[in-house]
């Protein structure tokens, strides 16, 4: 092996001790590893985001090059990259040299050491802690909404129609309250690993709207709704994180008004600080009010400090707030609140607002009438064979199968996977695996099963997009939870897709 192939392999100690300081502009005083190379731009998907209006959706890459040493280029940006004070295409850095990004964001190579990256990874773990702690506070909310749904159900009286608008929004609000719960996990995972979730533009009236219609079982006959929420109010965020944000509030209010009162919730776009309104500057305010108790002015000074609670012993972890504030300060928003004992309280919510249109919301989806034929025409009563510790998730996998014209073989756990997959007199036409059941993992239950069957057709089942990405062998993934339609669709497309080049087996 040459001198050169050798050194290119992997980038050198130096390369991954590098890093970039943003020394100017949104996120000023961040810090970002480079470990080889780094995309910096507008865009959810580079590594470090930088949301500025002159910034190009991919805008620089910075990289170690063997011979070279560090290296930036520019991604063909709108206002170009400076270093050195000269627009370049690609040019060698050194540290403690800057680089321009359009005329507002300046970048810095710096050094970075051992002992500074275990001081900031105790940082991250503390972190973790008390994001864990909050997000458990969150879940249980969303917990809060499906049992009060459920408690809805069950008090109908007998002979109500499954088709009742009235029954239909609960079932709606459940799985909504479901699907939340698992993204504000799915969030902590991240965190955990040291990435997020990435950013998007986010409709914060429709969020608002979501949000009340969780909470219309929650809050209580005593608690009066009033909104005005200006229709397409966008921000750029995280769209799990800014529903955690206006949860928190609202139930704040409710709390403070344990004999009932008025919630008010206000959306809209608002001039910018200190700016006129015509002037185009604009940010999205969102307004909770309360008709409650109120706080006198030592306790507003502690709102926003972790386990600080004005609920009593037992009702309440103090958390809610302190999430608060830290999700808006990422945002680059600020919140302001206002209170008068026995008068109530107000939150203010500022963030930039930003133009554009959100990704298409997830929704609940279920296969009927014709579309539901075309999605399994030619594959009735072919077997699937569920493979998931969880019963409650194996019986409602098995109804929507079963519903969709499939018959339906269960196992809890890897090697009764494997045990049913042999017993049966005709090999399954699909495999949904989970990846973590007791015994064997998900990945020692695939190798099993290709070993006896060489074309056996496995999709794999995960909560952990990450981890389910590095499984080898499978035809496919399904991200837990999922709805109807994404299940169907996964067992069809694993049972049509090639398993080696240029063969597609149908089973």
């Amino acid at each position: 092996m040459s001198t050169r192939s050798s050194r290119s392999s992997a980038p050198p100690n130096q390369a991954r001790l590098a890093r970039l300081l943003v020394v100017r502009g949104p996120q000023a005083g961040r810090r970002v590893g480079i470990e080889g190379s780094l995309l910096v731009g507008r865009s959810h998907e580079v590594q470090l985001q930088i949301d500025d209006g002159e910034i190009s959706r991919r805008h620089a890459r910075i990289f170690y090059d063997p011979e070279h040493g560090f290296m930036v280029e520019d991604l063909a940006s709108r206002n170009g990259t400076h270093v050195r004070g000269v627009a370049i295409t690609r040019a060698p850095i050194a540290f403690g040299e800057e680089i321009t990004l359009g005329s507002q964001v300046v970048l810095r190579l710096v050094q970075r050491d051992a002992g500074e990256d275990q001081a900031l990874e105790q940082q991250r773990l503390v972190a973790v802690g008390r994001l864990a702690a909050g997000i458990a506070h969150d879940v249980g909310n969303m917990m809060g909404a499906v049992a009060s749904n459920v408690d809805f159900l069950r008090a109908l009286p007998p002979g109500s129609v499954l088709g009742d608008a009235e029954i239909r929004e609960s079932l709606a609000d459940i799985f909504l309250a479901a699907t939340r719960a698992s993204d504000l996990m799915r969030s902590i995972i991240g965190f955990a690993r040291g990435h997020g979730r990435g950013r998007e533009i986010v409709d914060l009236s429709a969020l608002a709207s979501e949000v009340l219609r969780l909470l219309r079982h929650v809050l209580g006959r005593g608690v009066n709704v009033e909104t005005d929420i200006e229709p397409g109010v966008m921000v750029l965020g995280d769209r799990c994180e800014l529903h955690q944000v206006v949860m928190n509030l609202c139930l704040n209010a409710r709390d403070a008004m344990p004999d009932g009162g008025t919630l008010g919730v206000t959306v809209t776009m608002v001039a910018a600080s200190g700016r006129a309104l015509d002037s185009g500057a604009l940010e999205a305010s969102l307004v909770v009010r309360d008709t409650g108790i109120g706080m006198s002015a030592a306790t507003q000074a502690r709102i926003f400090e972790p386990f600080f609670s004005t609920k009593g012993e037992g009702l309440g972890f103090g958390l809610g707030l302190a999430t608060v504030r830290d999700v808006v300060r990422a945002h680059g928003g600020v919140v302001k609140v206002e209170s008068t004992l026995g008068r109530g309280s107000t939150f203010q919510v500022i963030l930039p607002a930003r133009l554009g249109h959100p990704r298409e919301a997830w929704v609940a989806a279920t296969l009927e009438g014709d579309a539901a034929k075309e999605q399994i025409a030619g594959m009735e009563g072919a077997v699937i064979l569920v493979a998931d510790d969880e019963a409650v998730v194996q019986r409602s996998m098995a109804r929507l199968l079963r519903h969709a014209g499939f018959e339906v073989v269960l196992a809890s756990s890897g090697r009764e996977a494997v045990e049913r997959y042999s017993s049966l007199p005709q090999a399954p036409s699909l495999v949904l695996l989970d990846l973590d059941m007791p015994g064997w993992s998900g990945e020692e239950t695939l190798e099993a099963l290709v070993a006896r069957d060489h074309s056996a057709r496995v999709v794999i089942m995960s909560g952990d997009p990450d981890r389910a990405s590095l499984v080898r062998g499978a035809v496919g993934t399904i991200e837990k939870p999922c709805d109807a339609r994404t299940l169907i669709e996964s067992v069809r497309n694993g049972m049509v897709v090639k398993l080696t080049e240029g063969t597609t087996r149908e089973r």
